[in-house]
């Protein structure tokens, strides 16, 4: 996948990009992380959080990732290296622009970058168009978790992209 043209610009989170990544979480429903979570990500080691901004430095979307040293398949560790999405957020209105693609496209890259062979990820069962726009960008259903989500409670389904063959 090759990042697609975009007015948008893709960068590391910085702290100071904190305060929008919490506004626009809470905007779009997704399950609360507190100010200093998102603090802590960011100086992670094992973490690659991305923001996206227009040419006017607003926050349009992020992502949050982190790899390691040991993989799994379904539930079993195994050699090789993976990442897993935590989230992935764009605003609704900004939404059908390549945002979350690009998003993806530079957590991919990074990842080949470091060697990761597989990316994993959860999503609400409901979300129909999450799912159908993960698997555009060669997701592939996995497993359910029963109950992961709460507020409201709801099963996730689990999905995984190949980067690289081990």
């Amino acid at each position: 996948m090759s990042l697609k043209s975009s007015p948008y610009i893709i960068c590391r989170m910085l702290e100071s990009d904190v305060k929008s990544v919490k506004k626009l979480e809470m905007k779009c429903g997704l399950s609360p992380w507190s100010l200093e979570d998102y603090k802590r990500e960011v100086l992670r080691n094992d973490s690659y959080s991305i923001v996206a901004k227009n040419p006017f430095e607003e926050l349009k979307g992020f992502a949050i990732s982190r790899w390691s040293l040991n993989g799994f398949e379904n539930g079993d560790i195994s050699k090789g290296k993976f990442a897993e999405i935590y989230n992935i957020c764009v605003g609704e209105s900004d939404r059908r622009q390549g945002i979350g693609r690009n998003l993806i496209v530079s957590m991919t890259g990074e990842f080949k970058e470091r060697g990761i062979s597989e990316v994993w990820l959860d999503v609400r069962k409901s979300n129909r168009l999450a799912i159908k726009f993960y698997e555009k960008q060669g997701f592939v259903k996995t497993y359910t978790r029963k109950n992961f989500y709460s507020k409201p409670v709801e099963d996730a389904v689990g999905m995984k992209l190949i980067l690289s063959e081990k």
